[in-house]
């Protein structure tokens, strides 16, 4: 990759040979001048090229969501994973393989097993291609605080380090605060924001976001936000926040991770349940989380 350096005079020049295409025009390109949202498969397609290389001489912050967008689980370890999440939401009440307390036991699977970047590794190469032209990257995640370790952890194992591009080289805020995000969340939670990683407990992405640069006191620095997640909720809330807000927004619903549990073999998701549960027991004596049945 190095050796196509020379070819690239530009601000991206590492970011471009990581996309397919090689999609850099010697002509200047349009000024992108509203909030704009893609599907995408992968961080090389073309839509992100186009983005990336628009963006170049910008005032831009790059947001990336964590889950099935920059890490997953390995498809043998589906408990916990954002899948088993989606299953667990919408089994019915009554199902014999409803957990009854899927935070605790998704809280268990980070800490207790270990995740892989996402396109075998180019969703690395893609942030750290990013970082190495001086571009200032953040992570937010819908996961609570108290999981930080293992979530830091995984990101390191695979070679991320945000503390590198955090806004103004903010270190991060102390301890956990609680957002001042106004009517839309009318009952916010702890959140937290060390080494460019902000932990937002599941609440509203776009009021999120912005909450976070005002106690950054970044909000003035950017005149765009590219934003990457696997969620179309969170895309929404991004694209519609900032609508109404200063900063245009360009917003990828990323897909690269969803067909990679097309089917579930249920006697091995069983059997996986049981081992995390068993391990669960270890920090709940109480055995509160089980499914209705076993």
């Amino acid at each position: 990759m190095n050796s196509l350096r020379p070819l690239l005079r530009v601000r991206i020049s590492l970011v471009l040979p990581l996309l397919l295409g090689l999609g850099a025009c010697a002509t200047e390109q349009p000024r992108v001048a509203e909030a704009t949202s893609y599907t995408i498969g992968s961080f090389s397609d073309p839509e992100v090229t186009n983005v990336v290389t628009r963006m170049a001489n910008e005032r831009v912050l790059y947001v990336f969501d964590i889950d099935s967008t920059l890490l997953a689980f390995p498809q043998e370890q589906f408990v916990g994973s954002d899948h088993w999440y989606q299953w667990q939401r919408d089994l019915p009440q009554e199902s014999p393989r409803k957990v009854h307390c899927v935070f605790e036991m998704q809280a268990i699977a980070y800490r207790l097993q270990q995740m892989v970047a996402t396109e075998n590794g180019r969703s690395t190469e893609f942030v750290r291609a990013l970082q190495d032209d001086g571009i200032d990257v953040i992570a937010l995640t819908a996961r609570g605080h108290d999981v930080r370790h293992p979530t830091e952890r995984e990101l390191s194992r695979n070679g991320f380090d945000f503390s590198r591009s955090s806004p103004a080289g903010h270190p991060g805020l102390p301890s956990v605060y609680r957002p001042a995000i106004g009517p839309k969340v009318p009952s916010p939670r702890d959140a937290s924001y060390q080494n460019g990683v902000g932990m937002l407990a599941g609440q509203n992405k776009g009021a999120m976001l912005d909450d976070l640069l005002k106690r950054l006191d970044v909000g003035d620095n950017y005149n765009y936000i590219v934003f990457f997640d696997d969620r179309k909720k969170n895309v929404r809330a991004v694209l519609d926040w900032f609508s109404e807000h200063r900063i245009t927004t360009l917003v990828f619903h990323y897909q690269g991770d969803a067909a990679k549990f097309p089917g579930q073999d249920i006697d091995e998701t069983d059997t996986e349940t049981a081992a995390l549960l068993d391990a669960f027991a270890v920090f709940d004596s109480e055995a509160r989380c089980l499914p209705t049945a076993r």
